[in-house]
């Protein structure tokens, strides 16, 4: 049992993007930097109650505190005999990934941090439009996102030099960390909508496959393993073509996308061959093959899936 805490002891605003740039109405707990002493002071007025902006002088707090994130992930494992030369094992286990904080990269930048996978919590919560753009990308308070694995394998003994192994196994993630573009109310325009990229718990993705594997000994000396595994990873993401009718911003497919890491064929073959220290002491074969090892390793694999982009010019990458 693994049991995962977090606290980012963060605020984020209640619109991203809107931090100091909001009326007077939400400037509760605001503060101003003395120039003379270096450190920040509150407002003398709070809330600038009785200005025309905030005449009632009702103090609405701007910010989110982030919640503290408790995640317990069990791991269970098995493996039994079926008769004296093969066993079953099966194993079932949750584990849940703990975001950045913070990335090198940012839209706010115009670096693509988020396009390679980059996606912080904090990232540009504490940036202002007033210094940017839409475009930029506001860390949120996420959910942690998690993963459920099962495997199962059967593992038999032929003879007294080889062995066959097979195992299958499935892999979920749920919650994934993404980037979209989501409605919000512009606290500076009641009734106005301001369409921001923010980080949210929105991609799922699984992974199915199998590998089959063959072990086998001649003597003391040769040892060669040979297996074949198969893998396919897909992703959903949401989507919607109401933007067609709506003119509002398009959000990614609802479909599933093959992921990076979707190698689907591959085949290895390793083969070692070891001679012992003691190999025919006293002759000139022991003298030049005692203690020597010769490896050979073969990989054959399919390769990564891609996208063809048409060559515009534009600097794209196909």
């Amino acid at each position: 049992m693994r049991y995962d805490y977090l606290d980012t002891d963060a605020e984020y605003p209640i619109v991203p993007g809107f931090v100091f740039n909001v009326p007077d109405s939400l400037k509760a707990g605001f503060v101003n930097f003395d120039q003379n002493t270096g450190t920040y002071i509150p407002f003398d007025t709070p809330c600038n109650a009785g200005t025309p902006t905030n005449p009632t002088g009702v103090c609405k707090s701007n910010f989110i505190e982030a919640e503290t994130k408790k995640e317990f992930s069990p791991r269970i494992g098995a493996s039994f005999p079926v008769t004296p030369t093969s066993t079953f094992r099966l194993s079932y286990g949750r584990f849940v990934q703990t975001p950045a904080f913070f990335t090198t990269a940012s839209f706010a930048s115009g670096e693509a941090g988020v396009s390679q996978g980059n996606l912080g919590v904090m990232q540009d919560s504490n940036f202002d439009l007033q210094n940017g753009n839409t475009n930029s990308t506001f860390g949120r308070d996420v959910d942690l996102p998690s993963t459920r694995t099962v495997e199962f394998g059967y593992r038999q003994l032929i003879g007294d030099d080889l062995v066959v192994d097979i195992s299958a196994f499935n892999k979920k993630q749920r919650g994934a960390l993404a980037s979209r573009k989501l409605p919000f109310e512009d606290p500076t325009r009641p009734g106005a909508t301001v369409f921001l990229n923010v980080l949210t718990n929105q991609d799922f993705t699984e992974s199915n496959g199998f590998e089959l594997k063959l072990d086998k000994t001649v003597g003391n000396m040769i040892n060669s393993s040979m297996s074949y595994s198969f893998l396919g990873a897909v992703s959903l993401r949401a989507t919607s073509n109401l933007s067609l009718l709506t003119g509002q911003p398009t959000l990614p497919p609802e479909v599933l996308l093959t992921l990076e890491q979707s190698r689907k064929h591959n085949i290895s073959w390793t083969n070692s061959l070891s001679f012992p220290t003691d190999f025919q002491e006293g002759t000139a074969a022991g003298a030049i093959f005692s203690d020597l090892s010769v490896h050979t390793i073969l990989r054959l694999r399919s390769g990564l899936p891609y996208t063809k982009l048409e060559n515009d010019g534009g600097g794209s990458i196909g």
